[in-house]
This record gives C-alpha cells, sequence and structure tokens, in this order.
C-alpha cells in the first residue's frame, strides 16, 4: 500500500444501516404489481455477478417512502445473512428500498462509489466478513461490519484505479458471458440430439404404449420425523426430487414393508415441479414426488435406449404439455402409463444409444473447458484486484 493510502474503518467512510422487512401478505396485498414508486430489493434480487434485478414487481409508494429505509443512488448493498452473506455484492444506480437481510453502504465523500464496491470485492474484505460471521443462520451484525477496514487513497487516486478495473471487468465480463453460453448451449446439444435421433421414425419402429413395455410406481412418504442424515443399521437411503444431482443432503429411514423399492437399474422420473427429469444408478426407497419406470421388456427395449426416451418429446415433452396449466407441474402415472413411445429394431437402438454416448463425452470435454476458462477468468480478476490494491497498477 502506497504511503499516501489510509487504512480507514468502514463506518469512517460510508453511512452503514439496514433496511426493512416486507410481511408476506402486506407485499402481496399492497406492494405487488405497483407500476409506480422505489424499487423494493430484498436479498434474492441481487445475484452473484454483482446485478441487481429493479423489477422484481415490488415497489414502495411515496407515500409510504418514509416507513422504508432508503438507499441513494450509488450505494453498495451486500448481503448480510444466510448462505449469500459476504458473497452478493452491488452498486446501485437508483434510489432503492432495501430489506433487512441487506447491509447498504453509502459514501460521506472520502471514498467514491465505485471504488467502494470494488474496495467489497476484495480477498481482504471478504475475509474480514468470514471472519465476523456468527449465529446458526450465518452472518454478519451491523456493529461488526462498521469496524471493517478498507484501504483508501486519495480521490484522484481511486478514480484511476477504478477507471482500469472498470475496462478490464467489462471485458473480463463478455469472456465469462460467452464462456456461460457456450456451456448452456453444450448441454442443450444433448437434449436436442436425444430427440431428433429418436424422431427419426425410419421403417420398422413401432409406437408402443409405455404401459406394455415397463412396470410403472410412485413412491411411499414415510413420517418426516423418522428421517436420519446418517446412515444407520436397518435403515435405507431415501430418494426425494432433489437426489437426482447431488447426495449432499442424503437422508435414510426405517426398512418399512411400506416402503417403495428402487434398484440400480430402474430410472427415477420427477413426477412433481420438475417434471420429466430423470436419473438412475441409484437404490434403496423412493417418495410419492418421483415414478419408478422398470423396464419388463428387455427382448425389444434397451435400458440404455429407455433412460434417453425420458427426456426426449414423446415423454417429457408431453409430460410438460399436460402439466401446463397447473399452478404446481405435476404428472399422472396413468397418463404416462397411456403414452406411445418410438420403439425401434434392437440394432437401430443400440447404434442410437452408442452415438449419444459418444457426443457426452464431447460434451463433458467441452463443459470441463468451460469451467476451467471460468475459473481461470475468476483468478484473473482477483489478480487484478489484488494488484490494485497495493498500489501495483
Amino acid at each position: 500500500m502506497s504511503a499516501e493510502w489510509s487504512s480507514r474503518q468502514l463506518d469512517d467512510v460510508c453511512d452503514v444501516f439496514n433496511g426493512n422487512s416486507i410481511n408476506e401478505k402486506r407485499k402481496a396485498e399492497r406492494y405487488a404489481g405497483n407500476c409506480e414508486g422505489l424499487p423494493y430489493i430484498a436479498t434474492k434480487d441481487v445475484n452473484f455477478n454483482t446485478v441487481v434485478n429493479y423489477e422484481s414487481g415490488v415497489r414502495i409508494p411515496e407515500v409510504e417512502r418514509a416507513k422504508f429505509r432508503v438507499a441513494p443512488e450509488g450505494t453498495v448493498l451486500v448481503c448480510a445473512e444466510g448462505g449469500s452473506a459476504g458473497r452478493k455484492f452491488a452498486l446501485i444506480d437508483r434510489e432503492v428500498c432495501f430489506g433487512n437481510k441487506l447491509f447498504a453502504l453509502a459514501s460521506k465523500g472520502d471514498i467514491t462509489p465505485k471504488f467502494l464496491f470494488y474496495s467489497v470485492l476484495t480477498e481482504s474484505f471478504r475475509s474480514q466478513f468470514r471472519s465476523a460471521m456468527s449465529g446458526l443462520i450465518g452472518g454478519v451484525s451491523l456493529n461488526k461490519i462498521r469496524r471493517f477496514s478498507l484501504s483508501v487513497p486519495p480521490l484522484p487516486e481511486q478514480a484511476r484505479i477504478a477507471a482500469i478495473l472498470d475496462q478490464a471487468f467489462e471485458s473480463i465480463g463478455t469472456a465469462v458471458a460467452n464462456t456461460e453460453t457456450n456451456e448452456k448451449n453444450a448441454n442443450a446439444l444433448i437434449e436436442s440430439y436425444i430427440d431428433s435421433a429418436i424422431s427419426e421414425m425410419r421403417a420398422g419402429w413401432k409406437m408402443t404404449r409405455l404401459g406394455d413395455l415397463t412396470h410403472l410406481a410412485r413412491g411411499h412418504n414415510p413420517p418426516k420425523r423418522t428421517f436420519s442424515h446418517k446412515q444407520k443399521p436397518g435403515y435405507v437411503r431415501f430418494y426425494q426430487i432433489r437426489d437426482g444431482a447431488s447426495d449432499d443432503r442424503a437422508v435414510y429411514v426405517p426398512d418399512t414393508p411400506q416402503l417403495h423399492k428402487v434398484k440400480s437399474d430402474d430410472i427415477m422420473v420427477v413426477a412433481y415441479r420438475h417434471v420429466g427429469r430423470a436419473f438412475r444408478g441409484v437404490e434403496g426407497a423412493f417418495n410419492v414426488a418421483l415414478c419408478k419406470v422398470s423396464n419388463v421388456s428387455r427382448d425389444v427395449l434397451d435400458d440404455d435406449f429407455l433412460f434417453h426416451l425420458v427426456p426426449s418429446r414423446f415423454v417429457k415433452g408431453e409430460l410438460l404439455k399436460r402439466s401446463e396449466r397447473s399452478l404446481i407441474p405435476s404428472m399422472s402415472i396413468e397418463h404416462l402409463r397411456e403414452m406411445k413411445v418410438p420403439v425401434p429394431p434392437m440394432h437401430e437402438q443400440h447404434r442410437i444409444v452408442h452415438s449419444i454416448a459418444t457426443l457426452k463425452v464431447e460434451i463433458t470435454r467441452l463443459t470441463s473447458l468451460c469451467q476451467r476458462k471460468r475459473a481461470a477468468l475468476d483468478g484473473l480478476k482477483q489478480s487484478l484486484m489484488h494488484q490494485a490494491f497495493t498500489g501495483k497498477i
């Protein structure tokens, strides 16, 4: 740090205050859907890319402005509690009302809003935040954040550094956006290919009821009081909607005759909210929000082909069509049973499965490349921040 820089306490250079919570009933009755008034910003309206959603649909009428804490244009918002505490930050470009789980940092004049914004993105600030966190939910108190320290150079130097970082971050942001688009496109290519491959309908393909080829069963919900987050003797793994992609929140339940069981060669289809999403390779019991699809016709239907059939327009597409009018999408097992799906000759199924497997290898390679590139860009941002705040640029 240059000799011209000084170490200042946050509340010496900023007004630090938090916002107001809104009762959900009142929000729905009085504030949601207003076209005029100040935007109300909650934690969910600040994303991890430092972008604010000002159009969440909640606005505070001017006549009620005095009831709320107002953050002026140029204020930095910091998420103060929960999983996003110390991880979500934003510089607002207009006046807003804001929630009680956000802190507002409004410059008193010795620090520019843009330099303040870059200051809270530094590892130094984030480290102070992590050290100060406490409580079951995890958060930092107003008194603690007010005592955080910042390195503050003269105003002209702040403007110079902010201009350099603005230009660099704009270029990095464009590169990150392109990388994320490439990753999404790569993943979308799988579904598109499956759809086109299974939709060819060549000669010799038959349309057959899914219920004639498979056994379908919905799950059973044991009492939540029996749930355990640790495996115990006499307990089995219990699968829910959230468990298709991760084992991070695994639960176990007593092994009783009432449970509905799944084997590793069965396919689990989500029947509620995320209708049609599928996974397999699991063993245990499953809840009512999942549907088990068991192949009982392996002489005419390949297991892998069946698994790829589920996300196609013939299954997932039809399920989504049927659930469009529902407030919360859900699936009827009878509807699934009556669906007609294409069943090619076995050699055609094997050809399609092989092509999909080959494509997935390439998609995995491209996705890994995108993830490494994104990590490198994040590293570049932190490197630039470190150089800027140690007087090396």
